[in-house]
């Protein structure tokens, strides 16, 4: 029904704010009962009103981050310093002080910073031509720095690391020593969705919330970063 899903929420919250949706990998295998194995549900995002929304991401991943030079700053790894952003004396020749090798930003492409800001920048130590000294300049990005200033990583639109519904069935077979409930969402899944918003004093609200899930995994992220999340579970299961 995700389709139909989507046209009612644009009804209700309005189309302008939709922040996006994932696709989260509920199953790992495959079915025969249809000509395609579903093995995936949709989440839509929506705010309340997009222009106030708190809408944050996922921790960085430390491992992609090491200091081979030593660096008293720590590790960092390197990215690009071109941007799509024309405008300003940003695009000129940077030479390899190694190879004498000019380079260009690409095309259609400017330089993230005008000349005085890149040397600058050099002379700090945090621009290098590549690991080996050998080819276009990049900018080291340290891992530190991002964790002091709360950086985080923007979420993709496609979650396999959520848990899948086998996980849900697992979990609440632990608590209740049976399959109490069809499908369950596991913890994982719910925490990712609630991790996403920047405000961990918040009002979680089920109004389908079958299992209890979300009210586990509340608890959980509350313990985890000292959270004061609140929430609110409607359901009813009938014969469940």
């Amino acid at each position: 029904e995700f389709a139909q899903l989507k046209l009612l929420a644009d009804e209700i919250f309005g189309e302008v704010n939709f922040i996006g949706s994932a696709i989260w990998r509920s199953r790992t295998s495959r079915s025969n009962d249809s000509f395609i194995s579903l093995n995936h549900n949709y989440t839509y995002f929506y705010a309340k009103d997009i222009t106030q929304v708190l809408f944050g991401g996922v921790a960085i991943n430390s491992d992609e981050y090491s200091n081979s030079d030593n660096d008293t700053r720590g590790p960092w790894k390197l990215v690009p310093i071109d941007a799509n952003k024309p405008g300003g004396n940003t695009r000129y020749p940077l030479i390899n002080p190694n190879t004498k090798k000019a380079y260009l930003p690409p095309s259609n492409r400017s330089w993230s910073y005008n000349p005085d800001e890149f040397k600058r920048l050099l002379e700090d130590g945090r621009i290098v031509f590549g690991l080996k000294g050998d080819s276009s300049p990049k900018r080291k990005l340290y891992l530190n720095e991002r964790l002091e200033k709360g950086d985080y990583l923007r979420p993709t639109s496609i979650w396999l690391e959520s848990g899948t519904t086998q996980d849900g069935t697992e979990e609440i077979m632990d608590i209740f020593g049976e399959k109490a409930f069809s499908y369950p969402k596991p913890k994982k899944l719910i925490k990712d969705i609630i991790g996403l918003h920047q405000n961990n004093d918040v009002v979680v609200l089920d109004f389908f919330a079958g299992s209890g899930t979300t009210g586990h995994a509340v608890l959980e992220l509350n313990k985890e970063d000292g959270g004061k999340r609140n929430f609110i579970l409607c359901t009813n299961n009938g014969d469940e």
